[in-house]
């Protein structure tokens, strides 16, 4: 199981840095087979951790968005020169 996640947050770490050959690259740091790489991704892909684009040799990964915040501001009687 410790392994498991130390092979996920190395994937994570791999695609905040470069979604592009992903798997060849966790493969070469690692040493896991190809087809375990790429159980890993599948894995974080349904549980909507990363997010895949494109297909086969052209595939890319990123770190999908788990949370998104907005806000709003008045800006009514504001002005430039008036520090808060």
């Amino acid at each position: 199981m410790a392994e498991n996640e130390n092979v996920s947050r190395r994937i994570l770490r791999l695609v905040a840095q470069d979604g592009a050959n992903v798997a060849r690259r966790l493969c070469e740091q690692t040493g896991v087979t190809r087809q375990m790489a790429s159980r890993h991704l599948l894995s974080l892909v349904d549980k909507g951790l990363i997010t895949a684009s494109g297909n086969t040799r052209a595939r890319r990964y990123a770190l999908a968005t788990l949370a998104e915040h907005r806000r709003g501001f008045k800006i009514a009687g504001l002005s430039e020169d008036v520090v808060w």
